[in-house]
């Protein structure tokens, strides 16, 4: 990319520049560099402080060699001068915002999990940079990180748009922050950045989606003169999305890509309209697999959702059948086995009324508020009511139930409601992928220690060991949360203690200098944010 012949005659710059000056001046008078949470502990505010030195040293570790300065220039060109100090506002924006989200997970809001951790790697991703943009004089060596800041940031801003319960502050410095990326965009002609890669994957997926759901029709429906007006309908509506594909996969603009994303969008709600009249369960996987797929692009083209009423019926109708077909499926011998039976005869005809009643109020298409209350009160009851079932793991009647569990999660999404900042099924998988990560992490760390470089770096035997007592404290994490360990003070325990061996192994990390070092910084990365979710989940 190329910069402006005379960028300091640029209106734009010159703006932003005044802008960013004045903000410097008048900022810390106007607002408070943080946000003090009243109930914060010293162990939390370590962990916090542990996330972010890790979260720093990935990423300096990766950047260590990679990103050395590499022009020439010895002075500034007047746009690194508008970078630092646009960087420096939105820098102290995203303290404000990192502290407001804090204290929203304390408080229990629901979703504040995955959020703060993408914060937090956000305020220790603009540190880095920020550092960078000082060792240089040219802005152009920042670029690409600059790229990689606002793809992130806007699908960050995306998520935090998309939260009702996030605090005024909050919300204002989702602003601030807009407009400071905004202004640098602008005055440093840099595209809003889409994640094309994530997209591409998902529009693929998507085609072939749509092609398993007309093959399906054919095969489950017959061959009727409707079902082939039908398939053609799915034919054409494949075509649409395959025509999305082709235009992110081209490098279209945004609203190229947005305006085809749309034209798909009206003809697969058409589609699915018609195929809502046939009860085949076969059909309905298709579909919901398509609804999901159609979400994530959703989402990453930053467009806002709102709820869809024949998905929100399809998914009640689901529900109720399939609840309906467990209780009729369930034997009175087979309660008899339970422990508390008469407990779960109780909360089943509780939860099994409450499915009734969600299903009228959705075709009565009730107000929105109404909807998340009484879905609320339906998934407590069938947490209630799976766990008083739960002796029937690994039974006919539990991949029932699994189903159904299924059907509520895809519900909670269509309603816009956001999971619980606590979910054992999700700390279960990441727990399992920083165990396989961790294996992966001892054959390399064993490879490069053990070679003839590796053999001279000072503290090698530490690393190896710190090394295989990370392995060990995953493997322990991980099969904690399997058995169903719930005692959350002897989780945190653990996860901090995997925390501290990991910051020791960071620094081991940081020292190499073989063809071992990109794979080491890439691996460490990906540990370094599975440990922050993990954190994150376990409310710091």
């Amino acid at each position: 990319m190329t910069a402006p012949q005379n960028a300091w005659s640029s209106p734009r710059l010159r703006n932003a520049i005044c802008l960013a000056t004045i903000g410097l001046l008048s900022l810390p008078s106007l607002l408070p560099s943080s946000v003090q949470a009243a109930d914060i502990t010293p162990q939390q505010q370590e962990v916090i402080d542990k996330l972010m030195e890790a979260l720093t040293k990935s990423k300096v570790n990766n950047n260590a060699l990679d990103k050395l300065p590499t022009n020439a220039r010895q002075s500034d060109n007047k746009e690194i001068v508008l970078t630092r100090q646009m960087l420096i506002q939105v820098s102290r924006e995203a303290d404000i915002l990192v502290n407001e989200l804090r204290n929203s997970l304390y408080a229990g809001i629901p979703g504040m999990s995955q959020v703060f951790g993408q914060t937090l790697t956000l305020k220790s991703d603009l540190k880095v940079l920020t550092d960078r943009a000082n060792m240089v004089h040219d802005h152009r060596e920042l670029m690409d990180d600059l790229k990689n800041l606002d793809k992130d940031w806007r699908a960050l801003a995306y998520q935090l748009s998309q939260m009702r319960d996030i605090s005024t502050q909050a919300k204002r410095s989702v602003q601030i922050i807009n407009d400071y990326a905004t202004q640098i965009s602008q005055a440093l002609n840099v595209a809003p950045q889409l994640d094309r890669k994530e997209m591409q994957r998902q529009a693929y997926i998507l085609e072939e989606q749509l092609r398993n759901l007309n093959n399906d029709i054919l095969f489950e429906l017959g061959h009727t003169q409707k079902i082939t007006e039908l398939t053609k309908m799915g034919g054409t509506v494949r075509s649409d999305a395959q025509r999305l594909s082709d235009q992110i996969a081209a490098g279209n603009s945004y609203d190229e890509i947005v305006l085809s994303y749309k034209s798909f969008s009206s003809l697969w709600r058409n589609f699915v309209q018609q195929l809502h009249a046939f009860d085949n369960r076969y059909i309905e996987r298709d579909i919901m697999a398509v609804y999901k797929t159609d979400s994530s692009i959703n989402e990453l083209l930053w467009i806002p959702k709102q709820a869809d009423w024949a998905q929100l019926t399809e998914l009640a109708h689901i529900l109720h059948r399939d609840v309906r077909d467990l209780f009729d499926s369930i034997t009175l011998t087979e309660l008899m086995t339970l422990s508390k039976s008469q407990e779960a005869i109780k909360t089943g005809r509780i939860y099994r009324d409450l499915c009734d009643s969600f299903k009228r109020l959705i075709s009565e298409q009730r107000p929105e508020n109404v909807l998340s209350n009484e879905f609320q009160k339906l998934d407590n009851a069938w947490k209630v009511f799976a766990t008083d079932m739960i002796e029937l793991k690994g039974t006919e009647t539990w991949n029932r139930m699994k189903q159904i569990n299924n059907s509520i999660v895809s519900l909670r999404s269509a309603l816009l409601i956001k999971p619980a900042n606590y979910d054992n099924d999700s700390l279960v998988e990441s727990a399992s992928e920083l165990e396989s990560m961790a294996e992966h992490l001892q054959f390399d760390m064993q490879r490069w220690l053990n070679s003839s470089a590796g053999s001279a770096v000072p503290g090698r035997r530490d690393y190896l060991t710190d090394t295989t007592q990370f392995v060990t404290l995953s493997r322990d994490f991980h099969q904690k949360l399997s058995n169903g360990y719930t005692d959350q003070n002897a989780l945190k325990s653990t996860s901090t203690a995997l925390l501290s061996r990991w910051l020791k192994l960071l620094t081991g990390i940081g020292q190499c200098t073989t063809s071992d070092r990109d794979h080491l910084n890439q691996l460490s990365q990906e540990i370094t944010a599975e440990l922050v979710k993990i954190q994150s989940q376990l409310t710091l």
